[in-house]
């Protein structure tokens, strides 16, 4: 797979890698690029946004925050079970009924421990169908190498919207590919700046 875009938030300055070289300073590895860390330490949050250029109707998207304190209300399960309350109050039970599930439960992406749902989304009136997939780990309090982490893969994106057309990848290759890149994250090591 290859990206075709990044995108970066903030104060976070990218440049280009070979794909063979490990970097020596402080940062995150994407296929072709380092992304450094800030210069300024009250940035813990970074979001990137990445676009395949063989399936661009299919969005992946992380955010990670380092947080002070372990946020349970941010866990992905009580979430779901919400949602799936709230769908049956306002009469959406026959659709969500529909949704495929392709996988949920817990999952440990080395260093995270968390909870994921792959699901194949059915149509409904102003949307068409699309994979949502989404995995959430709160990470460790005060500790930067285990943020909180939050991934998303939908496929049927057009002009930003999930559903806004066919999906270009079957349930197996949405599983794929996010497999693929959700087990491609890992720390990286880095030598001790010498300044």
């Amino acid at each position: 797979m290859s990206f075709l875009y990044y995108h970066l938030s903030r104060n976070s300055l990218g440049h280009y890698r070979d794909n063979n070289t490990i970097p020596t300073e402080s940062g995150f590895c994407i296929d072709g690029a380092l992304v450094r860390d800030a210069k300024q330490s009250d940035i813990e949050r970074i979001q990137v946004g990445v676009r395949l250029k063989e399936f661009p109707d299919v969005h992946f998207s992380i955010e990670m925050v380092r947080k002070n304190d372990k946020i349970e209300s941010d866990a992905l399960e009580p979430r779901l079970k919400e949602a799936e309350r709230e769908a049956m109050l306002m009469g959406f039970g026959a659709w969500y009924a529909r949704i495929k599930m392709l996988r949920r439960g817990e999952r440990a992406i080395k260093p995270w421990n968390g909870y994921e749902v792959l699901a194949h989304m059915p149509e409904q009136e102003h949307e068409g169908e699309s994979h949502h997939f989404n995995f959430v780990a709160l990470g460790e309090p005060k500790n930067p190498y285990v943020p909180t982490i939050d991934m998303d893969l939908n496929t049927g994106v057009e002009q930003n919207r999930p559903g806004a057309a066919r999906p270009s990848v079957t349930d197996d290759e949405a599983v794929y590919i996010w497999d693929r890149l959700t087990n491609s994250l890992r720390l990286r090591p880095i030598s001790p700046s010498p300044n």
